[in-house]
């Protein structure tokens, strides 16, 4: 039954489409899409329509309270048929008998809990909402209890960022990304807003702040950046640049939130900041004083990096630095959701003195061809080091490899390798072995249907070694996640470092000649690109030559014509 009162966008409907016919012949699968995108909308239509006129029972897990009860109040606002049929597992509540059951993870990993759903029936549907977490072990032990009463489970997980900062894959549970939507994409459709967004440098240091399992160490981090002269800076940039704008601050620590908003308040404007300790009931409270525009900015750590519903918010202070493409994608993207007479989003980004070393909004949410500088005065005041906005526009030669959301399959693993796109053939360069032989995977479409893995090995001045063909499937996504693996394994260990210089300077003078001579690429055109761009588009002139060359009847357009 169609939702009541609700139209499904076109997009929407694909993505139900897509899981519904994935889900014929394999047990979990994925949609990846952006915040803002209407995932609780798309996996609560796909229940309704699965467990249609069906005895069949369907499970939403998550990990925390907001999470929960947003299903909940969809279900009553657009599917009343089913809100006598769905009950929550949490805390203290217990309606284990529903036809749906929303649940929290912490409740069900716990085997009483999990048993007293189960004795009402097997769990036909398994929903995890947020599903980056799904690694973890909670997680992992709740699935195993549902399979073990449940052979046939089919699993649907969603998410706006399929990595872990742990590079924990995901691909331990989900065997194919079923659809994705991405920000740009989004945005271009009007369903979130164009951003604008600036990084203020602040000139503090993070070159002894220690790294763990993919991101600062928070306590040393905390230690250094929450000084005084950050938080006054958040507070005049935000007076500077953000004006009237509703907005939500994320810092390190706990105690820096609480500091920060103390800051704001000193200086007139009304802020609040929340933790992981705050009673339900008095965040809750926070929210609704936020909808009703009492509360100028909302100041937390990581309570509201997921699940969050105010769009309202338009200005994202990312008082946070990470190198956590998932966390940063969380975080930036509270701003971008539309609103009645809002017309796009401001993010502030702070900047350490390293500032190549982390994760910036353009490398995330889609670099403009022509990045716009910012104003003049900006510029004077010498506390914006770079800015840009969203135009809509390609990202040039090099596709869109910057989009997280619009990454290829091989994220799933949570591995830095990024696949070059042109003209139907895929390629990922590996580096050169300890032999000196330049490696190369490339994906290309067969003739008879589906796609070919081809590994490819040449040594310097000889056009090709080998090459060999690695696997054959249907499916791109399969083969993608499968040269990652073996990117994985073999890779040269330079490639896995995606902040080295190698990637981020400039195209050296060398790679400039051989891609005006090889790709036929002029020369201004390829003096703009990185070391790690030139390195990519000239592996796949290479790689393609090779094809070329052993009789494989590979036709592209020429390379100067990509992007």
């Amino acid at each position: 039954m169609v939702a009541r009162g609700l139209t499904l966008r076109p997009y929407q409907l694909q993505a139900i489409e897509a899981v519904k016919k994935d889900w014929e012949t394999l047990d979990s699968v994925l949609v990846v899409a952006s915040m803002g995108s209407g995932k609780t909308i798309i996996f609560l239509e796909l229940l309704d329509e699965v467990l249609d006129g069906t005895g069949s029972r369907g499970l939403i897990l998550a990990h925390r309270e907001e999470l929960i009860s947003q299903p909940v109040e969809r279900i009553a606002e657009f599917w009343p048929h089913r809100a006598p049929h769905t009950g929550v597992v949490m805390a203290e509540v217990n309606q284990a008998d529903r036809q749906i059951v929303v649940a929290t993870v912490q409740t069900l990993v716990q085997p009483r809990r999990l048993q007293a759903v189960l004795r009402h029936g097997k769990i036909d549907y398994l929903v995890i909402d947020e599903a980056h977490h799904t690694s973890a072990a909670t997680y992992v032990r709740v699935i195993d209890g549902l399979r073990a009463a449940n052979p046939q489970l089919r699993i649907l997980g969603v998410t706006a960022t399929p990595i872990r900062a742990d590079h924990d894959g995901l691909s331990k549970v989900y065997r194919k990304v079923s659809a994705k939507y991405g920000i740009k994409e989004l945005i271009e459709l009007r369903h979130l807003v164009p951003f604008k967004a600036l990084a203020v440098q602040t000139g503090v240091s993070l070159k002894f702040v220690k790294q763990q399992d993919g991101d600062f160490v928070q306590k040393q981090l905390a230690d250094v950046w929450e000084c005084d002269n950050v938080f006054d800076l958040v507070v005049e940039s935000h007076k500077r640049w953000a004006g009237d704008r509703q907005s939500i601050a994320f810092t390190v620590s706990v105690e820096g939130a609480y500091r920060l908003a103390e800051r704001f308040r000193a200086v007139g404007i009304t802020a609040e900041a929340a933790d992981g300790t705050t009673a339900r009931a008095d965040r809750r409270g926070l929210l609704e004083r936020f909808r009703r525009g009492e509360i100028d900015v909302l100041c937390n750590v990581g309570i509201w990096t997921e699940g969050l519903d105010l769009p309202q918010i338009s200005c994202a202070h990312m008082v946070r630095p990470t190198r956590s493409d998932g966390l940063y994608c969380q975080c930036v993207g509270r701003a971008l959701r539309t609103y009645p007479g809002k017309d796009d989003a401001l993010i502030l980004d702070y900047a350490p003195a390293e500032v190549r070393n982390i994760v910036m909004a353009g490398d995330l949410l889609g670099k403009p061809r022509k990045q716009k500088r910012v104003e003049e005065r900006a510029k004077r005041a010498g506390v914006v080091l770079s800015g840009f906005s969203f135009t809509g526009e390609g990202t040039g030669i090099d596709g869109d490899p910057d989009e997280l959301v619009a990454r290829p399959l091989h994220y799933l693993a949570g591995s830095p390798y990024r696949w070059f796109f042109h003209d139907g053939i895929s390629s990922l360069g590996l580096g050169k072995d300890e032999r000196g032989i330049s490696r190369t995977l490339v994906i290309l479409p067969r003739e008879s249907g589906g796609y070919e893995l081809v590994g490819i090995g040449r040594k310097q001045g000889d056009l090709f070694d080998t090459i060999r063909v690695l696997g054959q499937d249907e499916d791109f996504g399969t083969l993608a996640q499968q040269g990652v693996e073996i990117a994985e394994r073999r890779g040269a260990p330079v490639i896995m470092s995606r902040g080295g210089s190698w990637q981020t300077n400039a195209a050296s003078s060398a790679q400039v000649e051989m891609l005006v001579r090889h790709a036929g690429i002029g020369r201004e055109r390829a003096s703009l690109l990185t070391k790690g761009e030139a390195a990519q588009l000239l592996t796949h002139v290479f790689a393609v030559r090779s094809l070329q060359h052993a009789g494989w009847g590979v036709t592209v357009r020429p390379l100067a014509q990509a992007g």
